[in-house]
């Protein structure tokens, strides 16, 4: 079973859903026959390098307020509770994704790709690091065992796997995927948003139903 995963490191969202779906394969029997691919989508795909601003004060550009924002990322963090991860709004420091959607794609060739996604989002929302800097991708990177002196070098081509992040943005565009999360399962059976992990346990039996049928 292949699942693909439309996310962007800017939506904490993302990384709740895939949690959700984690603790799902958890207790799926078939688990080991079951293989995680990551979309990249781009919320904001001109979104400049962080620049200082808050993400509260981005938050507040859509939603009408910073206390709004802050209320809704109140709520964010009690989902992410929820499942063991945390959430440190106050230093999170928004910035452009495309680097580090590259960077998953390097790491999916190492068969890292999942131990990355959460590493960065970890960086992104628990450490308030600045994802789209090289010094903190080189550690990040390090960190989850890719090779430094290949990231070294990946960080300073401008141009590997631009081509690949832009097809997936194509093929959002194509299949009307407009938020993220978005999970695919073999490529027939379709979950939008951050569900409940019984949601998903019930995915992966109606897929799995449809593989023995």
């Amino acid at each position: 079973m292949k699942i693909e995963i439309w996310s962007d490191f800017f939506c904490p969202f993302c990384f709740i859903g895939t949690r959700r779906l984690e603790n799902a394969l958890d207790n799926f029997s078939h688990r080991d026959k079951v293989t995680i691919k990551f979309k990249s989508f781009q919320l904001d795909p001109h979104a400049p390098l962080y620049d200082g601003k808050t993400y509260y004060e981005d938050l507040a550009e859509k939603f009408g307020s910073i206390e709004r924002a802050k209320q809704i990322c109140t709520h964010i963090e009690k989902l992410g509770e929820e499942v063991g991860l945390s959430f440190n709004f106050e230093t999170v420091k928004p910035t452009n994704t495309l680097l580090a959607h590259r960077l998953i794609k390097f790491a999916e060739e190492y068969n890292k790709g999942i131990d990355l996604y959460y590493r960065l989002f970890q960086s992104l929302f628990a450490d308030g690091e600045n994802i789209s800097d090289n010094h903190v991708l080189l550690q990040v990177a390090n960190d989850v065992g890719l090779n430094e002196k290949e990231v070294f070098h990946f960080l300073n081509d401008k141009t590997t796997y631009v081509k690949e992040v832009k097809k997936d943005l194509s093929l959002a565009r194509k299949l009307n995927i407009t938020g993220v999360p978005y999970f695919v399962f073999d490529q027939r059976y379709t979950i939008a948003g951050a569900q409940e992990t019984k949601v998903f346990e019930e995915a992966l039996q109606h897929v799995l139903l449809g593989h023995t049928s």
